[in-house]
């Protein structure tokens, strides 16, 4: 897939770590979380396939808290990056759209906004559906379980949060959908 050697894709002077991979065929977008100022926050940084690096973005936008765990994306026309953040006192799930310049597309939208923790989260495109998939680990009901939630094409959380795992799983897997 790519051409060159290694490229050191962050600055080295600060901590980086947890990152993510998604190709758009002729570049790659990395994000990962990196200290600033004390806290973590989430970067992208692309590349080409000859491994010039085509710039870097932070893309968690809170002033406070860190935000860790990002997991990014392609659909075709954009990135989809997720991410946990405790920019409010407890872990939420972001969202946020990237174009191939690496700038946000409107705002990042907060997923989650309950009294436990929600983390780790994962982001895949469904092309059927022209929607975003995000999956995360979320302590609300004392354990921790499994979420599912769907973003339209625009950014916009379609729906409530489907339990994927747990005592009340909601969820209801068709032959189609397990493919």
């Amino acid at each position: 897939f790519f051409t060159a050697d290694a490229v050191q894709l962050t600055s080295g002077a600060v901590d980086a770590g947890l990152p993510r991979t998604a190709s758009t065929g002729s570049n790659a977008a990395v994000v990962y979380s990196e200290d600033s100022s004390g806290r973590q926050v989430v970067r992208m940084s692309r590349a080409d396939l000859a491994g010039t690096t085509q710039g870097t973005t932070t893309i968690s936008t809170g002033t406070s808290g860190d935000a860790q765990h990002p997991d990014v994306a392609w659909n075709g026309t954009e990135f989809g990056v997720t991410w946990d953040d405790s920019r409010d006192g407890t872990q939420e799930i972001y969202f946020a759209r990237v174009d191939t310049d690496g700038l946000l597309i409107g705002s990042e939208l907060r997923l989650t906004n309950n009294s436990g923790d929600s983390q780790y989260p994962r982001v895949a495109w469904n092309p059927v559906d022209s929607e975003w998939g995000i999956t995360w680990q979320d302590s609300r009901n004392g354990n921790d379980d499994i979420y599912f939630a769907r973003v339209d094409d625009v950014g916009a959380k379609a729906g409530s949060d489907v339990l994927v795992s747990g005592e009340s799983s909601s969820l209801v897997m068709t032959s189609k959908s397990r493919a």
